[in-house]
């Protein structure tokens, strides 16, 4: 880590970054000062030209005003990001020549080139940064704003970056960034950055163009790190490895990808970069030995470990891509695992290739043997299923197919979900038909020595491992969701222990082995856990000693009323895991006939909830609604006695899934059933914007979705199966991705068969994958949460204490404190949710300690002082009041839930007001008891916002003086609500009068939004703020402006005076125009 230096100023700091930039990191020492975007368009022209001068392009002859227009045009008329990286990977465009001094292209189409990824440091590459650039305003009335600097490659600015100075938080740069986007200053030629950085001393935050600006998240906001993931913490750091030359030129050209299904546009992580890079270095020294010269292991690229959940398959992608768009193998062939998962990403593929690279995903194994053969494409997806066939000497595919042929083109394998796919017989095979070929592999859990299958370990197959990042990685940087194991003993402990001592001891009970002197003492050797253990271990020697657990017939697994419990513990916990049914689970069986005896319970369950709909007297279900469930799995790899059973399972699985859904499916051709479920529990594609009644809850599988499918939406996985090692830690892994930490805090595995085994294999899994970390992997239990819940609490309630706020009516007037609850608070509410999953509720604050004689944990967090404080954050949305140079760094999933999740329980308020009102109707209330009862009113209310606390306080005022004469069929709320009319009648009388506007027109608008404020973003779609508009009378408005404000401004003016008025007045769901800040037109 480089020196630490205190600047002065921001100013102080930015000389700084410029100065290394400069002089130290490639960039051109011409720094372009203040300029605007005039300036810079014109500097671009001159770049073009200098590239383009050749007489078969610009023939000598700069750009004209006009051909400058059009290239801008084409830049700013691009509509979503992904598509702008599109442009700059084409590399060039084409303009009508329309300067008179070159007569010979006039009118002409002609060439240009304006960018090329792969030319770095060097060539026609230019490396420039605009320091203030001027971001000009959005609207004509808007004033134009400076950013802090720009990286401008070829001339084209692709970088933004945004500064803030010691004792500020990253936050507030990138917030600056957001508040840009928001505004609408990053248009015309601006419509070309790509990626924004977010920069203090310590801090970096780097994140690319986000496609839509009306939710913005920070949730995509990534850290730089070396290439062992230690997270660079200076300045200094960031910038010689982040954004010096070549580094950002390669990350412009190399680590974006165009999503072309959603038009967003996506940028690697570090760990992503560095294991592209890694590969691309390897394969360079490889190429350096010609073809017909490379040895017997110079096949074994190497292995990339990047902990499942991590975006393993974007990365392992993305390396294919640019393999083949630099010419780096005459073949590069992308292997998938499953034919079904090729299904369901082929079209995410192709989405993230866009125009850069013609993809071939041969429909046959013959359509594939054809592609290597003869096929143009340089990229191709295939199955291993396919690869096995061709390769396979008894397959009639392998004697038509000329290898020799193949052989004489540099072939690249990129195998994705290495750790299971190329182990067997089929990837010997494909071995020996591509000897010259090179191999790569992409896994989360690579085979070692300690479970290694047929004495194979994955750097036996591919060579070296060339970048690890594990899941302790992940974790700490939050790429990856922690687990929550949760052990369900369905057969009590004791119980199952008796069970196998009565067996071992050959008796019926325990008199009976009690009578028997040997059989006693076999009885008691199996029922002491130092002599028989719970779970099996291996003794000095090597042999296998079996626990209990391993001694416990298999049948007492497979029983009826054993599979009745495991499906009752799923429906009763169903809402919490669920949260309330906005996440899915997965539910893995030990075989095929298991799953279809789960499904037909849980269609037994939903049989039971419509008939306690329809009959009252019917008995009741252990969860009051129905659960959309189905089950896959595979043809080949699992297996089934019965095959009967599983036909006829199928079939009704099936019938049950198209009367759901109202779909049909072929009975003889699974995939495309198998695809759309897929799809639907990952709300892919066309279900992208799925509703409930289309979601499914729970999908049964066997092995199928274990390994190599992503779903952020699955948050439980039920197991009723025993796993270990990289099968246990990838079948966990389908509930670590992430979602909304709100919805979706952790990944929760519950399990049910053999689960004292289980909890020795979670263990033993995730200390071998976690590099010795397991304990960093799994969320605290419970009450080590309320804990720090409680901690938590003591902060924020310190903070309100001490700004003389102890009922949290409102936020604290300091900046500093507002930003330790901001702080504080995002890390409560996501406590509160993990808490909740784990069983949590608000009607119970008392738990039991974490090991039995531990003190019980109280929370003293309530559910009413929760809702107060998430208000109190919800106008922290809002700005900061008297402090518009000081930002409030806020976590923006925290804020929408909070937006969102305007909750408060309206009974309670209601039941304490009527409380007080009766109090007060009894003259024999003594005047200490009736305080008592309006500090729990005040308390209760104190969860409104400012405005609502305004209207209850004049209610409470009201009745107090006797103006108000309390109707008892009216509730406190309606009462609130009457008060909120009154006011809000004033403010629109109040505005009519200074505007001239259309009085019912702003009545119908805020009746359209509920009362509540909407963003200037709403209120413009539709025509809405026009129509508003339309309506005011200036003359009117003008006299306003001259008698209230004192301001003489000119037609123009007064228009966009109008136009913040009214945005400000509906953004705050009305308001006193009185109190609008006119200090812009002063």
């Amino acid at each position: 880590m480089g020196k630490l230096v205190r600047f002065a100023s921001e100013g102080a700091f930015e000389d700084a970054v410029i100065e290394a930039l400069t002089l130290r990191h490639g960039w051109s020492k011409h720094v372009l000062q203040y300029p605007s975007v005039a300036d810079l368009v014109d500097n671009w022209a001159r770049i073009i030209f200098k590239n383009n001068a050749e007489s078969r392009r610009l023939n000598g002859v700069p750009l004209s005003e006009g051909e400058k227009a059009q290239l801008v045009e084409q830049i700013a008329s691009l509509h979503t990001p992904a598509d702008v990286q599109r442009f700059l990977q084409g590399m060039e465009t084409t303009i009508v020549r329309d300067h008179p001094d070159d007569p010979e292209h006039q009118g002409k189409l002609i060439s240009l080139k304006i960018f090329d990824p792969k030319e770095v440091a060097g060539g026609d590459s230019t490396y420039q940064i605009a320091r203030q650039p001027v971001l000009p305003r959005s609207h004509q009335r808007d004033k134009d704003r400076r950013g802090d600097f720009m990286l401008l490659i070829w001339g084209i600015p692709v970088i933004h970056v945004e500064l803030k100075n010691h004792g500020h938080d990253v936050s507030e740069a990138t917030g600056q960034i957001h508040k840009y986007l928001q505004s609408g200053i990053f248009t015309g030629f601006f419509n070309a950055v790509q990626v924004f950085i977010g920069m203090t001393p310590t801090q970096m935050r780097y994140f690319a163009r986000p496609a839509k600006t009306d939710h913005l998240t920070d949730m995509f906001h990534f850290t730089f790190a070396d290439r062992n993931n230690e997270v660079y913490e200076s300045w200094q750091e960031f910038v010689k490895h982040f954004i010096s030359i070549p580094a950002a030129h390669t990350l412009v050209g190399d680590y974006l990808i165009a999503d072309g299904g959603d038009g967003e546009l996506k940028v690697l992580r570090p760990y992503q970069i560095h294991a592209v890079a890694a590969v691309e270095a390897r394969m360079a020294r490889i190429n350096r030995v010609p073809l017909e010269e490379r040895a017997t292991h110079d096949h074994k690229g190497g292995y990339i470990w990047h902990t499942t959940g991590s975006g393993k398959t974007m990365t392992s992608f993305k390396t294919a891509m640019l393999m083949a768009r630099d010419k780096i193998a005459d073949k590069v062939i992308f292997v998938l695992d499953r034919i079904e998962l090729g299904d369901q990403s082929e079209m995410e593929y192709r989405n993230f290739a866009g125009d850069q690279i013609d993809i071939a995903r041969p429909n046959s194994t013959v359509e594939l043997a054809t592609e290597l053969l003869k096929g143009t494409h340089r990229l191709v997806i295939t199955s291993l299923h396919k690869l096995g066939k061709l390769t396979n000497p008894d397959e009639p595919y392998y004697a038509r197919t000329d290898f020799e042929r193949i052989q004489s083109q540099r072939i690249v394998f990129i195998v994705d979900e290495a750790h299971r796919s190329t182990f067997g017989e089929m990837y010997a095979g494909i071995r020996r038909c591509f000897p010259r070929a090179v191999f790569f592999g992409f896994t989360g859990t690579p085979i070692q020595e300690v479970n290694q299958k047929k004495h194979t370990q994955t750097s036996d197959l591919f060579g070296d491992e060339l970048h690890r990042y594990s899941i302790y990685h992940g974790l700490r940087d939050g790429a990856v969701l922690r687990f929550d194991y949760q052990q369900v003993d369905i057969y009590p402990g004791t119980q199952m222990r008796e069970k196998v001592a009565l067996a071992k001891a050959e008796a019926q009970t325990i008199e009976g082995a009690q009578a028997n002197s040997a059989k006693w003492r076999t009885y008691q050797r199996y029922m002491d856990p130092d002599q028989v253990p719970w779970v099996s271990r291996f003794d000095n020697a090597g042999k296998k000693v079996p626990g209990i657990e391993d001694l416990v017939p298999t049948s007492n697994w497979q029983e009826a009323d054993y599979q009745q419990h495991v499906v009752d513990e799923i429906l009763t916990n169903w809402q919490r895991r669920s949260q309330g049914g906005q996440l899915h689970a997965m539910f893995a069986t030990s075989s095929i006939e298991e799953a279809i005896a789960y499904y037909r319970l849980f269609q037994a369950h939903n049989q039971k909830v419509r008939a306690a709909a329809s009959d009252p007297a019917a008995p009741r279900p252990v969860l009051d609604r129905e659960l959309k469930v189905t089950a896959v799995f595979s043809d080949a790899d699992e297996n089934v006695g019965n095959q009967q059973l599983r036909t006829d399972g199928i079939f009704e699985i099936l019938d049950g899934y198209e009367e759901m859904f109202d779909l049909n499916f072929d009975r003889a051709e699974l995939s495309d059933f198998k695809a759309d479920v897929a799809d639907r529990l990952a709300h892919k594609e066309g279900y992208k914007y799925i509703t409930k009644d289309q979601m499914l809850d729970l999908v049964i599988v066997v092995d199928q979705l274990l390994t190599g499918y992503d779903s952020k939406f699955v948050g439980t996985l039920y197991l009723d199966k025993v796993l270990e090692y990289d099968k246990l830690v990838q079948a966990a892994s389908r509930t670590n991705r992430i979602y909304d930490k709100l919805i979706k805090p952790q990944g929760t595995i519950v399990y049910y068969r053999k689960p004292r085994t289980m909890t020795h294999n979670f263990e033993a899994a995730f200390d071998l994958y976690a590099g010795g970390n397991a304990k960093a992997v799994f969320v605290d239990p419970l009450p080590a949460n309320l804990e720090a819940l409680n901690a938590l609490f003591d902060v924020i309630d310190a903070i309100f204490r001490r700004s003389g706020i102890p009922d949290y009516s409102r936020l604290p007037n300091a900046v500093e404190d507002r930003k330790m609850f901001a702080v504080n608070f995002s890390q409560l509410a996501a406590l509160v949710e993990t808490c909740k999953v784990q069983g949590f509720t608000w009607e119970k604050l008392t738990y039991d300690g974490a090991k039995e004689g531990d003190e019980p944990v109280t929370v003293k967090l309530t559910e009413e002082v929760y809702e107060i404080w998430l208000a109190r954050y919800r106008e922290l949305g809002d700005g900061t009041p008297g402090n518009k140079d000081e930002q409030v760094p806020l976590d923006l999933t925290c804020l929408t839930y909070a937006q969102d999740a305007k909750r408060i329980d309206l009974e309670a308020l209601d039941k304490k007001f009527d409380k007080w009102r009766k109090a007060i109707a009894d003259n024999k209330t003594a005047q200490a008891d009736l305080d008592a009862l309006l500090v729990e009113v005040q308390q209760c209310y104190a969860a409104l916002n400012q405005e609502e606390q305004h209207a209850a306080r004049t209610v409470i005022t009201m009745i107090q003086s006797g103006s108000l004469k309390v109707d008892k069929t009216k509730t406190f709320r309606d009462y609130i609500n009457e008060q909120l009319a009154t006011t809000q009648d004033r403010h629109i009388a109040r505005l009519v009068e200074a505007t001239g506007a259309d009085g019912d027109i702003i009545r119908e608008m805020l009746k359209t939004f509920g009362g509540q404020g909407v963003s200037e973003e709403v209120l413009k779609q539709f025509g809405r703020l026009d129509k508003v508009l339309g309506t005011v009378d200036y003359a009117v408005f003008s006299m306003w402006l001259s008698d209230e404000r004192g301001l003489d401004l000119p037609l123009i003016d007064q228009k966009w005076a109008a136009r913040r008025v009214m945005i400000e007045f509906f953004k705050h769901g009305a308001m006193n125009v009185a109190n609008w800040d006119s200090s812009e037109f002063e």
